[in-house]
Formats: structure tokens, C-alpha cells, sequence
């Protein structure tokens, strides 16, 4: 099957109100939205970036993602954890091939084994060994036009689905009542809207909606009618736990997956300048690339996210698995996603289950398989998992929004330049970085453009910021354990 472009899709539209009141569409469509949650972040910014599409959304992780593709590989452990970061691999990439658009890298259709036939042990990449000892030997690439498509179809949701979803990205089944409980909420009548059926829709406009879910509360009108979003005030303000909750200086605690970091405060803006760190805070940073965009909507249920694809993430966790999911597997992988096998990192920060590797025998039950013979010459018979992805011991100036670069003698001397900040102005102060100010910066490396500062550098709120939280629909101001973007 040659995959370009969708089964057409129904769509209820208010014409005077320039809105989408709902799509009505099949498995197909539905699918593909739900891929959009399975993506590691860094695959949706490999895409968006080589299609032209990615302005000021994704927080700070725009930013990563441009550090590691100016990064000299000889900074980095091997040629290999440079791919491993700008394409990382999905944990159930394996069922992208059954939709109906191709939207991730072709490095996405191989895999690696060793010599042993009757070992069952594929690998995602191609590193030190096999799980049996042996070197891999061969690579196996999946036939690219031969779709892995069992006989009861779909992807995450059965072939059968019909669904209603709006403007919010909220799902339900297709029903009169649901219909008109939609027209309600929007104050509108059957005779005020009108039906149009959306022919042909590839990736281009795919692609867009994805943007648009990510910065946009009606994507659907964004993309239907032609309203483009405005995400130039995409960025919020991360606000974490107040401070007398959250560590902050370095303490000598026992806990020994802790990170050290040197932080150059501009004191009169309160803001931090940069940080000078070591391998393992940028391996932290740069391993946030390989986490899937649903991993955030879990871990983070009050981050200010502006999109809507939250919205689909809370909503499926509460659909019933009897008639819309495939089975219980399927939506356990939507809602706990998981790193693909190859990602997680030796003492890792943040804990992330990584997915099983898929086996041999699922490969060749269900694939075409074009195996080929891989070169003696590659270096990645040094490389290990889960190991880091930067050489070390070395240095890096890390940004306010997390661009990185290797630190140099004039790099924070030419940074106070640019930003005219005096040598008198600079407060330098150590901090420990521990599993809480990992999720810290996890989540305000998407949701802001400041996320050192955001993380680090904090002040009691006021009552009217109390305020705020309770009309966004936080807790009471009186609450002293969080406030309304504390993800925890």
C-alpha cells in the first residue's frame, strides 16, 4: 500500500463563528492523532524543523535539539548518539507502519541481530553487543512498502471506530446526543452549521495540525478554516514548588544520583545568565529529546501546556477499553508511555521505564525482511547503552533556554557582553540537581523560555500571583504545598 493521504473526514462548521464544532472521522484519523502522544519529542522536532513548520513552540526543546545538531561529534560518544537524539526511536514505532501516512524518519525500519539464528534478541541500534555476547553481525531493514496490518486492522483504537472529536481535541462516540450537547456548549443550533466532508488529507496538513495541537485550543478551526494560530506568546511561566519545599544549594545528602551545577545569576534581572556543567547535567538535557510528548501529559496533569493535545491525552484515559481501544496493551502504551529500548540512561534521573525490544520472530511473522551484512569498519562496536551520549570529563556553558555549547575561557565573558551585564552584577552559586529539579527542568524545558531561571531561581508568590492560581483553577492560596503549575 503507497501511503499519501487520509480517508476523507466529516466536519460540522459554525461558518459565522469561523469554528469547528466537531470531526467526525474513522480509525484512520483517530489513530493518528493518538500518534502524535507515542512520539519522542525529538522526532516530532526532527519533523517539524525539516518541514519549516516549528516557530516558537516546544518550550526550550527547540533549543536542545539545535545544540545537538551544531554539537562537534567529537564532543559527543560516538556519530551514533547524534542520530539517537535528532531521530530517536519510538517505542512503538513498529505500528506506525499500519497508518496511513508516513510522518518519521526511514531509520525507523531498521533494526540489528547477530550471527546466531536461533537468538531471538533484535536491537533498535547498533551498538556494543548482543544480549547473547556476540557482535551484531547484520542489519534488517523492513520492507518500506509492505504495511504490518493483521486482519482486524487499526492501529490503537479497532478499525470499526467511529468517533466524534471537537475543537478541543475531547473524543466521543458518534451519537445525536453527544452532537447536540456540542451545540449547546458553543450556543449554537442544527440550522446555524453546516456539514463538509475534507478530502485528501496528507502530510503537509498533517504535519500543521500537529503544530497546531500544540500551540492552538482549536486546532481543527486552525487548520479547516483557515484561522492560523498565533504562538508567538507560546512560552509561559514556569512556576515549581515554593522554596522553602524545594532543595536548591548544594547539601550533602546521601542520594547518590545527584548532579553538580555552577549557576552565573545576573542579580539586578534575578535571572540566571547560564550555568557551567558537566557531561552528566548535558546527557541529562539532552536525554529530555527522547521522551515521548505523553510522558509530559502523565507526570505533568497542571503543567500550562497551551495546546490541546493534553486535552486528548486526559481524555482517552478515561474512555472505556470494550469499545474504542484494540485491547487493555493498547492503552496502557498510549496512556504510560515508555522510552524505546536503547534510550534509557545508567543512573538516570528521571525515571522512565524503557519498552522490551521487539524479538526476531515478531519481525519475520510480520515483515518482509531485507537483511544485508554491516561494515567491519564502524566505530560502534566502542559504543555501550545507556552509557551517556557526551564524552567526558569536559565542560559546557548551558543558556537560560537550554541552548548548549562547549565552554570556553571567553564564553560567559562574551555572554555579559551581549547581555550587558557587569562582572559586579554576577552572583556565582552552586546548586545540586537531584530527581526533583530533573522533573523541574522536564517540565519547564516545554513550557518556557527560561527554564534555568524558572527551576532555580524562585520568590515567595504574592497574593495576587494566589490569585491567579485560583482563578486558573489551582489550589487555595493558603495551600503551602504547591501552586496551580506545580506538576506534583
Amino acid at each position: 500500500m503507497v501511503k499519501g493521504a487520509l480517508q476523507s473526514v466529516k466536519v460540522r462548521v459554525s461558518e459565522e463563528k469561523k469554528q469547528v464544532v466537531f470531526v467526525e472521522a474513522g480509525q484512520e484519523f483517530i489513530d493518528l492523532l493518538l500518534s502524535f502522544i507515542t512520539m519522542p519529542v525529538g522526532m516530532i522536532i526532527g519533523s517539524l524543523i525539516h518541514d519549516k513548520l516549528l516557530k516558537n513552540e516546544m518550550g526550550c526543546l527547540k533549543n536542545l535539539y539545535r545544540s545537538v545538531e551544531k554539537l562537534d561529534e567529537n564532543c559527543l560518544q560516538s556519530a551514533m548518539c547524534k542520530d539517537m537524539l535528532l531521530c530517536p526511536r519510538s517505542a512503538v514505532e513498529i505500528h506506525y507502519r499500519k497508518l496511513d501516512l508516513d510522518l518519521v524518519d526511514s531509520s525507523s525500519n531498521q533494526y540489528y541481530a547477530c550471527e546466531d539464528q536461533r537468538c531471538d534478541f533484535v536491537s533498535f541500534y547498533q551498538t556494543d553487543h548482543c544480549h547473547c555476547g556476540r557482535p551484531f553481525k547484520y542489519g534488517m531493514k523492513l520492507s518500506e512498502n509492505q504495511s504490518f496490518a493483521p486482519q482486524d486492522g487499526g492501529v490503537f483504537v479497532k478499525s470499526t471506530t467511529r468517533i466524534m472529536i471537537d475543537d478541543k481535541f475531547r473524543v466521543d462516540p458518534v451519537s445525536t446526543e453527544n452532537s447536540l450537547k456540542l451545540l449547546k456548549e458553543l450556543q449554537l443550533t442544527f440550522e446555524s452549521t453546516e456539514e463538509r466532508w475534507i478530502q485528501n488529507i496528507g502530510r503537509a496538513e498533517v504535519l500543521k495540525l500537529m503544530v497546531c495541537s500544540l500551540v492552538s485550543k482549536t486546532p481543527f478551526s486552525d487548520i479547516f478554516i483557515n484561522n492560523p494560530p498565533d504562538s508567538s506568546n507560546y512560552h509561559g511561566k514556569y512556576v515549581p514548588r515554593r522554596p522553602h519545599l524545594s532543595q536548591r544549594v548544594t547539601d550533602n545528602s546521601s542520594d547518590d544520583k545527584r548532579i553538580s551545577l555552577k549557576l552565573f545569576i545576573d542579580k539586578p534581572k534575578n535571572r540566571v545568565l547560564y550555568a557551567e556543567a558537566g557531561e552528566d547535567f548535558v546527557d541529562l538535557l539532552f536525554s529530555f529529546l527522547t521522551i515521548p510528548l505523553g510522558y509530559f501529559f502523565k507526570k505533568f496533569p497542571k503543567l500550562p501546556f497551551k495546546g490541546s493535545l493534553c486535552n486528548l491525552y486526559k481524555n482517552i484515559q478515561l474512555l472505556g477499553d470494550s469499545w474504542f481501544f484494540k485491547s487493555k496493551e493498547m492503552k496502557e502504551t498510549l496512556v504510560n508511555p515508555k522510552l524505546a529500548p536503547g534510550l534509557a540512561q545508567h543512573n538516570q534521573l528521571i525515571d522512565l521505564d524503557e519498552a522490551p525490544n521487539p524479538s526476531r520472530k515478531t519481525l519475520l511473522s510480520n515483515f518482509k525482511i531485507n537483511r544485508f551484512p554491516l561494515s567491519a569498519n564502524t566505530n560502534h562496536h566502542d559504543v555501550k547503552n545507556g552509557m551517556g551520549f557526551v564524552k567526558g570529563p569536559s565542560k559546557f556553558m548551558v543558556k537560560n533556554n537550554l541552548s548548549v555549547t562547549p565552554l570556553s575561557a571567553s564564553s560567559g565573558l562574551t555572554l555579559m557582553g551581549k547581555e550587558n551585564v557587569s562582572a559586579e552584577d554576577i552572583e556565582v552559586r552552586n546548586v545540586i540537581v537531584d530527581k526533583d529539579e530533573a522533573l523541574h527542568l522536564l517540565a519547564a524545558s516545554l513550557v518556557s523560555k527560561s527554564a534555568l531561571t524558572d527551576v532555580f531561581i524562585l520568590n515567595e508568590p504574592t497574593k495576587k500571583k494566589n490569585q491567579g492560581c485560583n482563578a486558573a483553577g489551582g489550589n487555595d492560596e493558603d495551600d503551602d504545598d504547591c501552586c496551580c503549575c506545580c506538576p506534583f
